[in-house]
């Protein structure tokens, strides 16, 4: 969920922070570290402190391997690590409040797996020392502030958990309105259900969350505003047209859907229900308004689709566009791919068969003007570069090219292996190219027909307001915060 609270609750993440910069300006160090980069009602925190923090995230990205960001990014990253030493700060006096039970022994296991990870990153214990100590730190105060710090982390998630407990108990955040539709009230419950499904398909597609810079944010909550209104819409269109739904279809559909979140969160289904704000009887309400609307719309485009036409001419067309896409033909090859045609048409001149080739690969794969020399394996058609894919499939195998220019460089290709399979014919496409267009023409009126829906329906999407967001804001009141970001450079 797009949520900051989700950047607090991991202990250990490889987080991109740096620490770099100079001055022509000399520095005391002892004073700089006695600046203020922030205050509350309770007290001031230095730069030392951040230093401390700081160090730790720039040794866990050390660890992981990750070069360090420069000049404006930062500059911005450590803007944003400020703002997150002062939530934490605030949540851990939260969480001190509610006196939660704090496990001694696991915190110093906690601290003792920390150091040890942080350890590894360096071939020696003096290594590791040398990098506290360039900081102007010395490794017993560093230690004794991963202590401290992974106490925090522990006060903070304890009223996290507490925070989101309370929120999920007293239902307020689910039943606030998202949208108005036809003076009907859709609730957030509802919102954060599609949104779960757009961020589990996001994550499907690309490995990762989605963007939570404020303006991602702000479009992807539209996005499922939108959604919300035009489900609705349809849902009371159809049941104006009079369409009726069987009850086992929409018990298999609703069942279908449940299975989809269920295979991805199993046994924490539970879990991501609360962390949505949303009831396990919610829950089952909105899987089933989900499937019916899916069903209607269904209904909806088989109903399209008996006015619709696709002609002989739109076949013959979209095959003759198309023919390529149903070639299954595949080669083997190999490549040697430079920066250099000088070096291309050197390497090419000490290549006289394959292996010739072989011994040209090897000798030359580690040459820093060759990106890539290396068995790309079976490949069809429209698996690689224009220029590159035909001088491929024109060879025959244990033929080797001429020097081949793409936009990636000077390519040698080797094919080994060749397998031409005959192109289909167009009697033999005809009804799937039938079906594909007809599909195409469905879906572009459906499209048209929710536009239209959504255009004539009186759709008022309500602004929203992350509560943990709103909650940090109103702690950053409370605790009469001030930053000094200046200082951090």
């Amino acid at each position: 969920m797009i949520k900051k609270k989700s950047t607090l609750v991991a202990f250990i993440l490889a987080l991109i922070i740096g620490f770099s910069g100079c001055s022509m300006v000399k520095v005391n160090p002892e004073q700089d570290m006695k600046r203020v980069v922030y205050e509350t009602k309770d007290g001031k925190v230095t730069k030392k402190e951040f230093t401390e923090l700081l160090t730790y995230y720039e040794m866990v990205y050390h660890l992981n391997g990750y070069e360090m960001p420069k000049d404006e990014e930062l500059t911005t990253l450590k803007e944003e690590l400020l703002d997150t030493l002062v939530e934490i700060d605030l949540l851990r006096a939260e969480g001190v409040k509610k006196d939660p039970e704090m496990d001694s022994k696991e915190i110093q296991s906690q601290v003792e797996a920390t150091i040890s990870n942080l350890k590894s990153g360096f071939e020696t214990e003096e290594e590791y020392k040398k990098f506290i100590t360039d900081r102007n730190l010395t490794q017993e105060e560093y230690e004794d502030f991963i202590k401290i710090y992974t106490e925090d982390i522990n006060y903070a998630n304890a009223f996290i958990e507490v925070y989101t407990n309370e929120l999920f108990d007293s239902g307020k955040e689910a039943k606030k309105v998202a949208v108005t539709v036809d003076d009907e009230k859709l609730i957030k419950d509802e919102m954060y259900y599609y949104l779960s499904q757009v961020e589990l398909n996001y994550y499907m597609t690309t490995g990762s969350g989605l963007p939570t810079d404020e303006e991602s944010i702000k479009a992807t909550y539209n996005q499922v505003q939108n959604q919300m209104a035009t489900s609705y819409l349809i849902r009371k269109d159809a049941e104006k047209q009079g369409i009726k739904i069987d009850d086992k279809a929409l018990t298999e559909k609703q069942a279908e859907i449940k299975s989809q979140f269920e295979s991805f969160y199993g046994e924490d289904i539970t879990s991501y229900l609360k962390s949505y704000y949303i009831s396990e009887a919610r829950y089952d309400e909105l899987t089933k308004s989900d499937a019916l609307t899916r069903l209607y719309e269904k209904t909806i485009s088989e109903n399209f689709k008996k006015d619709i036409d696709v002609t002989k001419k739109e076949i013959e067309t979209y095959y003759k566009e198309n023919k390529e896409s149903y070639n299954a033909s595949t080669v083997s090859a190999k490549h040697i791919l430079t920066t250099s045609e000088d070096l291309a048409k050197t390497i090419k001149g000490e290549i006289k068969d394959a292996d010739s080739f072989e011994a040209a690969l090897e000798k030359y794969q580690d040459h820093e003007e060759v990106s890539e020399a290396a068995d790309l394996g079976e490949f069809g058609y429209k698996k690689m570069v224009a220029e590159f894919e035909k001088v491929a499939f024109k060879l025959e195998p244990g033929q080797i090219s001429d020097v081949v220019k793409t936009d990636f460089g000077y390519h040698i290709i080797y094919v080994y292996d060749k397998n031409i399979v005959e192109l289909p014919t167009l009697k033999e496409k005809t009804d799937e190219i039938k079906e594909n267009l007809l599909n195409e023409k469905v879906n572009t009126k459906l499209n048209s027909y929710k536009d239209k829906i959504l255009k004539d329906g009186d759709v008022k999407i309500k602004e929203i307001v992350d509560p943990f967001e709103s909650f940090i804001d109103n702690l950053k009141e409370e605790y009469k915060v001030k930053t000094y970001p200046k200082v951090l450079n």
